[in-house]
């Protein structure tokens, strides 16, 4: 297959919630950082042609000599983190090689996203304008105010959003515009383009695609890291 997906991982997470104060994307599972665990993983599939991971400047040097030991065929680069989430995933996309036609935007704390998203779901793309990683909802969930049950939402219709999240390059740059334009901030790429129009498909997740944001998570990271080595 063709090398012609640009990654962008934004990593400007802090470890407050996983009661650490090294950011969780450097927190050690086993003998690598969270984020390695991810880096390398995109690395082992054919159609990732670069990476570029958006951070911040406190822990731009040790996420640089991490990749630099890597010795990878792929060209990693560096973009300054922003403000917000949405911030860093556009200072990524303003340096990404506009040769690639593709742009997977991934959480530099879920090591353990499904590799076919970016080979498979490549191909669903030919119908769709970005491809989301989504997990059924198992929970029954209710909206309410003031601690008050104002209804319960049809669980069959509701899905949990994951990343990574695939995107024709030429959409999201307009998805990311048109936001910037309105002076609107999402909590995930999938929503700009949305708000624009767009077909959004959803490619189903494993639950194995945790994103590793409290201690919980990271017992359960080891135990699916060990599984893997068995």
């Amino acid at each position: 297959m063709t090398a012609n997906v640009t990654v962008i991982i934004p990593a400007g997470g802090r470890g407050d919630r996983l009661g650490n104060k090294t950011p969780k994307q450097l927190i050690l599972l086993d003998d690598r950082s969270v984020m390695e665990h991810t880096i390398r993983r995109f690395l082992e599939i054919e159609t990732v042609a670069e990476i570029i991971i958006a951070c911040h400047q406190d822990i731009l040097e040790p996420v640089r000599k991490m990749c630099t030991q890597m010795n990878s065929n792929v060209p990693i680069h560096f973009a300054p983190g922003g403000r917000e989430r949405q911030d860093s995933v556009w200072s990524a996309m303003l340096i990404a090689n506009p040769s690639f036609p593709y742009i997977a935007i991934h959480d530099a704390v879920r090591p353990f996203f499904p590799k076919n998203i970016l080979t498979d779901g490549l191909k669903m793309l030919q119908d769709s304008s970005g491809l989301i990683a989504a997990s059924p909802l198992v929970h029954t969930i209710k909206r309410a105010e003031n601690n008050i049950i104002l209804e319960t939402l049809p669980r069959q219709q509701l899905w949990e959003i994951h990343t990574p999240q695939l995107f024709h390059r030429k959409i999201l740059f307009r998805a990311h515009h048109a936001a910037q334009r309105d002076q609107f901030y999402g909590t995930d790429d999938a929503i700009l383009a949305e708000r624009i129009g767009e077909k959004i498909t959803i490619f189903p997740d494993t639950n194995e695609n945790i994103k590793i944001t409290y201690p919980a998570d990271l017992v359960l990271a080891k135990y699916f890291l060990k599984r893997k080595k068995q």
